[in-house]
């Protein structure tokens, strides 16, 4: 009853809740992110040997995607 009180209702408070960075990363599908870093591995002339960089730019940017997509990407594009 507080809460309808004061004009805010749970539907309010739950729909500005802050974005859990570690929720996002647990729902990266690893098939996702292999496919990505493949290509960013491709566009960079296949170099050796540095496909962990090329897996963690591919996590990085579909974090980000993800981020943008709930509205909480801005915080990690600088």
């Amino acid at each position: 009853m507080a809460e309808q009180d004061q004009g805010i209702s749970r539907d309010d408070q739950t729909a500005h809740k802050p974005f859990d960075r570690a929720e996002v990363m647990k729902h990266l599908d690893d098939d996702d992110v292999r496919e990505r870093a493949f290509l960013i591995w491709k566009e960079a002339g296949e170099p050796a040997g540095q496909m962990d960089e090329f897996w963690y730019e591919a996590e990085r940017q579909l974090e980000l995607e993800r981020l943008q997509e709930i509205g909480a990407g801005e915080a990690l594009s600088d």
